[in-house]
């Protein structure tokens, strides 16, 4: 399946790139403000994943058949290796990309997410509120929004999901999300592929410091696929750290990419 995505070229001459992969309910508009940042130094690629943004639907919805939508979209681009940035279930593809591609890749980080089995329990619950929503009855994303608050007073899930709104061509309102491919693989996304490989890419884990999704549990599983991690902790910040300290996300990442390695 050959992605959505957004092209941010570098505002210099360059040949190195920088792929963004977001997690579930995001788009490629979400990572917008820091594609810009990090432009001055790379090309900027963030596609929209299967099922979500102005990507194509699915029924199938894993990790591997992900990982093969990346490699097509870069063979399209014609991009030998990347750098990959991945959050939550981004960060789990960049994981698989890692170590079934490695020729393929050069740095990743991967934010606040590991190799491992989570809870559906959350997300799954989201998604049904979602799906209850019957979106073409609304007049304006105003109706949908005043609708949408009592159901989900979480903010940054409201503006995740404010951002899966589109008119259609009969100019009603309908989820960009494939909300049935989500939810009937919702297993899948809360798990990690079983797979015996080992990666030497280099890897830096960043943990939101109010976020139980990278805990000390998870790091034995961590150093198992990636020996060579370096796990690091944003301040005040919880699952989306790229946004809840934005500035510090933005110093950790450029350091780590733009550092020197022997590898």
């Amino acid at each position: 399946m050959l992605l959505n995505y957004k092209y941010i070229k570098s505002r210099i001459k360059t040949d190195k790139y920088l792929l963004i992969l977001h997690g579930l309910l995001g788009c490629a508009d979400n990572w917008l403000p820091q594609a810009k940042i990090f432009s001055k130094y790379y090309n900027v690629i963030i596609p929209d994943l299967r099922n979500h943004g102005d990507s194509s639907h699915h029924p199938i919805m894993t990790y591997e058949a992900m990982s093969q939508d990346v490699i097509e979209l870069l063979d399209h681009l014609k991009i030998d290796h990347t750098s990959i940035i991945g959050h939550s279930m981004g960060g789990k593809l960049v994981m698989l990309l890692a170590l079934l591609y490695p020729d393929r890749v050069d740095k990743i980080i991967i934010v606040d997410i590991a190799p491992d089995k989570y809870k559906i329990d959350s997300n799954y619950k989201l998604l049904k509120i979602l799906k209850s929503i019957q979106l073409n009855e609304f007049k304006n994303r105003e109706e949908i929004k005043n609708h949408i608050i009592n159901k989900i007073p979480n903010f940054k899930e409201l503006d995740l999901v404010m951002k899966n709104i589109r008119l259609n061509l009969d100019k009603k309102y309908e989820w960009k999300l494939n909300l049935d491919a989500l939810m009937n693989n919702i297993d899948n996304l809360a798990n990690f592929p079983e797979i015996d490989k080992v990666s030497s890419t280099n890897t830096l884990f960043l943990r939101g410091d109010k976020s139980d999704h990278i805990l000390p549990k998870h790091y034995d599983k961590i150093y198992n696929f990636f020996p060579n991690a370096i796990i690091q902790t944003i301040s005040n910040a919880g699952h989306w750290v790229q946004v809840d300290n934005f500035n510090d996300f933005i110093v950790h990442s450029i350091n780590y990419l733009q550092q020197t390695t022997n590898n």
